[in-house]
């Protein structure tokens, strides 16, 4: 979506045109600039159980503003609902619910700071994988936090982000790093998601670049190259055929997978063809009008009929589309000049 959409649908009349019409109303998302220092710009909420305390050690280095909701950590600062700060972090350990009983800490902990929360807030739920717990009861409530978090993160409004990390044995002195991650605006755009954490056989020694020395492998990014330049990322490989395992493996739809894998491919007639027919041929469409990167490409005759469209239907509908955004355009700018 493009930034100029952005700052017409979040102006005083581009918000009352958006809703009138229905359109899509984005939120304006924080996000993370070069030479900033702290991860959070803001207030940093903490409770739970024993890990609040391991989070509290180094708090200070992701914030200088850090509260808590309940007894733990005991060095922070009391938050008072409707009287604390609006809360730009929260970081809430659930690693010793050890029965289903105990889910209620859940509600008791988020149902308070939910109206107290700022703009693009990033929440982080730890827990302890349930395959590595001995008790049934144990594992059932660390399995319940997956509902529960996935569950939250859909509530969240104004760019707010929440993910469920599973501690793995060894990794309790080593969360700085994914709290520097998924508590920062690095984070905006990924939600709901479950990371499970293995310890590190290094530490990181300079966190202004975590990754020196090391070798990073990047399958696919907004550049300034554009991104037909980068065909294959590791020994043949697509950045396509990556994203659509990566698809499967969280559970997306195959018809989503599919259409991922195959949206370039103008001869795919397998399972689930009208899906990437369709994308392949609306990003042919719209680079025969200038519209998007990379190579302006024909048409077959072939992926056409699988779609049940004529040639001169497909572009008559290109074009209605691209009229409708210019009425759009010239509404809105009656509306300003009103």
């Amino acid at each position: 979506m493009s930034d100029r959409y952005i700052d017409f649908a979040n102006s005083s009349i581009g918000h009352r045109l958006v809703g009138a019409l229905g359109l899509p109303s984005p939120v304006r998302l924080e996000r993370w600039q070069a030479g900033r220092l702290r991860p959070v710009e803001g207030a940093l909420m903490i409770g739970g159980g024993p890990l609040a305390e391991r989070v509290s050690a180094f708090a200070n280095r992701l914030t200088d503003a850090i509260y808590r909701y309940g007894d733990q950590p005991a060095t922070a600062t009391q938050w008072i609902p409707g009287h604390g700060p609006k809360l730009k972090a929260v970081v809430f350990d659930a690693s010793d619910l050890q029965h289903t009983d105990q889910l209620k800490q859940l509600r008791e902990f988020f149902q308070p700071l939910m109206k107290n929360l700022d703009s693009s807030a990033h929440l982080v739920i730890l827990g302890r994988a349930p395959k590595t717990l001995r008790e049934p009861f144990a594992a059932s409530a660390q399995r319940a936090l997956e509902g529960f978090s996935r569950s939250l993160a859909k509530e969240l409004r104004s760019g707010g982000t929440l993910q469920l990390i599973y501690v793995g044995e060894g990794v309790e002195d080593q969360l700085e790093g994914p709290l520097r991650f998924f508590l920062s605006p690095k984070s905006a755009f990924v939600s709901g998601q479950v990371i499970r954490l293995t310890a590190c056989a290094t530490q990181v020694t300079d966190w202004t670049r975590p990754l020196a020395g090391r070798k990073a492998l990047v399958t696919g990014s907004r550049s300034a190259s554009p991104t037909f330049d980068l065909p294959y990322s590791v020994d043949g490989i697509s950045r396509e055929q990556i994203g659509s395992w990566l698809m499967r493996y969280w559970g997306m739809p195959d018809e989503l997978a599919t259409a991922l894998r195959f949206q370039h491919d103008p001869n795919y007639d397998g399972a689930y063809a009208e899906y990437p027919n369709l994308v392949c041929l609306a990003v042919r469409l719209l680079r025969g009008r200038g519209i998007g990167s990379g190579p302006d490409e024909d048409i077959p005759d072939a992926l056409l009929e699988r779609v049940g469209l004529t040639r001169d239907k497909a572009n008559d509908v290109v074009s209605k589309v691209l009229e409708a955004e210019v009425l759009l355009r010239e509404l809105a700018s009656q509306f300003s000049q009103a």
